[in-house]
């Protein structure tokens, strides 16, 4: 439903979350809601990325507006979307989270708490490693390149590509958020792993690094994309930070 829903143009932005409102409301029994997110499907919920649309005028790339919503929910990105379609089962156990999530904050902006969010917080711990933006493709590419398990389309839809570097380990493909967003000094940080032949992939996001000044050992920052090209083993070897994402 999500992803049908953000395929279709909102006149304004800021709309996203009030116009589900009421069928959020419906489905509360689903526990915690976190801005258009779960608490049951946490982990699943963040590894959403951005897609290209078509339209009669051409393809639509995504964009996030200055004033947004939280950069780690899907809906602060103005454009269609997809999710990685994973599933952890007995029959999977091979595939496990490996983020710790320490606590999360939506600040409702009015006195609707499933509409328009002011603000929040979401602070993890996990074993992160660092990077630096190299470029940013122009082309966009089909998503399958890289994501290994199906996504959440019948078809295989064409994304945003860029390239980082992480020193001491190599350069990597992600998929960014949008082509407007600031980007150097960058975090990857691991969501899900899965097992694929001999090696295990994992599914993360990549973080922009903010400027404001933060106690020491943590790390503030805010969404740009999605990886899954980093191998398990060079998140294993990583140091753990605190990491809050805004």
């Amino acid at each position: 439903m999500i992803t049908t829903y953000k395929a279709k143009a909102l006149t304004y932005h800021r709309d996203t979350l009030p116009a589900l409102s009421g069928i959020t409301n419906r489905i509360r029994g689903l526990g915690k809601y976190y801005g258009g997110m779960w608490a049951s499907s946490l982990a699943n919920d963040l590894l959403w990325f951005s897609i290209i649309r078509d339209s009669p005028q051409g393809q639509i790339f995504p964009k996030r507006p200055e004033s947004g919503t939280l950069s780690f929910l899907w809906a602060s990105t103005e454009g269609a979307i997809a999710f990685v379609d994973i599933e952890i089962s007995s029959s999977s156990p091979q595939k496990k989270y490996l983020s710790t999530m320490k606590a999360i904050e939506c600040v409702p902006k009015g006195l609707d708490p499933l509409g328009e969010l002011s603000g929040g917080i979401m602070q993890l711990w996990a074993r992160a490693i660092p990077a630096k933006f190299v470029n940013i493709f122009e082309k966009p590419m089909p998503a399958s390149i890289f994501i290994k398990d199906k996504c959440t389309l019948p078809s295989d839809p064409l994304c945003l590509w860029a390239t980082l570097h992480c020193p001491g380990i190599g350069h990597y493909v992600f998929h960014p958020d949008s082509m407007d967003l600031e980007m150097g000094e960058l975090l990857c940080i691991p969501i899900f792993s899965d097992a694929h032949a001999e090696s295990q992939s994992c599914y993360g996001m990549v973080l922009q690094k903010l400027g404001r000044v933060t106690t020491r050992g943590l790390w503030l920052g805010r969404r740009v994309g999605i990886i899954a090209t980093i191998e398990f083993q060079h998140f294993d070897a990583a140091d753990m930070v605190e990491v809050w994402i805004e």
